[in-house]
């Protein structure tokens, strides 16, 4: 064989090589996250109505943000990673980070012993329950879902956005987070396409999502309610949703962290995380309602009503 015919047996081998390889984590990102992301289209926008939430104008980028909560089939996919890189531990009923990791961390990522958790831990695996796959994960702190979100990043050769020390986000990282408040907003009222409705997609709460009302007590599978205008599911209802910043409670000043990550009121970064959206066990709350924990770290544990969505900036 020429020299030349070796040039080109070998580019075409590294060809089918490289397109194996794409495919293969093209699959398996469609087979993790079920469906792809949904772009959100950037735009000017009156944030809060006033009455319920402070008001006032912002300049929403382009994002991208998943079309439903994050289930308990892609939790144990991306953790099952985790605990194979050595970043999470799951035993005694939580996943905690691994020793080996070496991150002294006092909260749980994940407390299966919250009420409707369905994640089992099994030698230092964790499954979920059959026939649970599409309920909302539940029981995951803020920590969880911002180490998913890092997770997540990693398995698809992204930059991990959360500095795990101080749990701000590195600067220029482009991977998975969670949402602003702002990106949760807009994308909860449907960006460009809004038609103006007091809940996601709908003015009748019981077609947008699952609340006190209609729930039977219990969170309900993904998607399963009507989407809003983007194609989004369960903005209201089913379960709140924890946003990504450290904010005051007036939303007009950022923390800060010392070169300990304490914020300047004290206490580790996680007073006034914010989650919104409203909960199965809970009474309606429209697209601007919000809850906020002020200097209360342990209020950003796992909750049986509390979940998450990962968004990707641009």
């Amino acid at each position: 064989m020429t020299m030349q015919k070796r040039w080109i047996v070998l580019i075409i081998v590294s060809a089918v090589f490289c397109s194996a390889i794409f495919f293969a984590v093209h699959s398996y990102r469609n087979r993790i996250i079920g469906k792809e992301m949904v772009k959100v289209q950037g735009g000017h926008i009156t944030i809060g109505n006033g009455a319920e939430s402070s008001q006032y104008e912002f300049e929403i980028p382009t994002f991208a943000i998943s079309p439903y909560e994050v289930t308990n089939e892609l939790f144990v996919n991306v953790y099952n990673r985790g605990i194979q890189w050595h970043v999470a531990a799951a035993e005694n009923g939580e996943i905690r980070f691994d020793p080996e990791y070496k991150k002294i961390f006092q909260f749980a990522l994940l407390d299966t012993n919250i009420d409707g958790c369905k994640i089992h831990i099994d030698n230092g695996k964790i499954s979920t329950q059959p026939g649970t796959e599409k309920l909302p994960v539940v029981g995951v702190s803020w920590y969880g879902a911002a180490v998913f979100c890092n997770l997540l990043s990693r398995i698809e050769g992204r930059d991990e956005v959360y500095d795990i020390i101080d749990w701000v986000h590195k600067k220029g990282a482009k991977g998975y987070r969670l949402p602003t408040y702002e990106e949760w907003e807009y994308a909860a009222r449907g960006g460009l396409s809004s038609k103006g409705y007091k809940f996601s997609g709908s003015d009748d709460p019981y077609e947008a999502g699952w609340v006190q009302q209609n729930s039977n007590g219990s969170v309900h599978p993904v998607g399963t309610k009507k989407p809003n205008e983007l194609g989004l599911y369960d903005m209201s209802g089913n379960l709140n949703e924890f946003m990504t910043e450290v904010l005051s409670p007036l939303r007009n000043e950022y923390y800060k962290p010392d070169e300990n990550g304490f914020g300047k009121n004290g206490g580790l970064l996680t007073s006034n995380r914010i989650w919104r959206g409203g909960a199965w066990n809970k009474q309606p709350v429209s697209v601007y309602f919000f809850r906020q924990c002020i200097d209360q770290p342990p209020a950003l544990l796992g909750y049986s009503d509390i979940g998450f969505r990962p968004v990707l900036g641009r």
